[in-house]
């Protein structure tokens, strides 16, 4: 009767929760309907920091920006993407600590935007290079150890991958420019945010110099991640 459609009728129109609006998008991204699955994910972030009565944000919200990074991840959108799971994984180990499965899942989605940007970019896979005293010191390790949370190996190995670069050599910017985002990371993720910054400007200022020295434009990826980057070291600041 009656009764039976109105109650249909406003079960359609009433305020939906948190987790009713998750599982819209869960079930929208399982249909590959991206657009749709984006909007219901977005609205649940709005009424999840809405709701969420203290300025913490809650592990129900790193949750949501997970969800975001995965279906910006699949509409091939990387920097969005990353930045939504830099976000997540910043909630998730201030709430849950270094190391738990959380902030690893998160990690590992990054990780595989990262690998698909090197293919794309045709950056080679593993870069070792040579450090001073014949030991090997690989950028790839020195970021391993950064995701770990091991801060203090990882910068030695960073610093030996940086000091085994020459000044003069130009066809090591590219790498330079990688060891460097990665240094200043860890500038970040230990709170030294002006060093960080310091980091980011030497990239910026490499990139600008392999630009003028040859013909290719700087690889996209530089200039995208350091804009994400600033954007967080932005309101870092605020």
């Amino acid at each position: 009767g009656r009764s039976g459609s109105f109650t249909s009728f406003w079960h359609h129109f009433r305020p939906q929760s948190v987790p009713e609006l998750i599982e819209r998008g869960d079930n929208a991204a399982r249909d590959e309907k991206r657009a749709e699955a984006l909007r219901h994910y977005y609205s649940a972030l709005k009424k999840e920091r809405h709701s969420s009565a203290s300025d913490n944000a809650s592990l129900q919200e790193a949750l949501i920006l997970h969800q975001i990074g995965l279906a910006l991840s699949r509409t091939g959108d990387s920097f969005a993407a990353m930045n939504s799971f830099e976000d997540a994984l910043q909630i998730q180990q201030d709430k849950l600590g270094p190391g738990s499965e959380a902030a690893a899942e998160t990690t590992a989605q990054m990780l595989k935007i990262l690998d698909g940007i090197r293919i794309q970019s045709g950056v080679g896979e593993r870069q070792f290079v040579k450090g001073e005293n014949g030991s090997v010191a690989s950028l790839d390790m020195g970021a391993n150890l950064l995701e770990w949370g091991e801060y203090k190996e990882a910068e030695v190995v960073l610093k030996n991958c940086l000091k085994s670069m020459n000044d003069k050599d130009e066809s090591k910017n590219d790498e330079r420019i990688k060891v460097l985002g990665t240094m200043a990371e860890l500038d970040r993720a230990q709170g030294k945010y002006d060093e960080a910054k310091q980091r980011y400007l030497e990239v910026l200022k490499t990139a600008k110099k392999m630009n003028a020295n040859s013909e290719e434009e700087v690889d996209v990826s530089i200039i995208n991640s350091i804009a994400g980057y600033a954007e967080i070291l932005r309101k870092a600041g605020d």
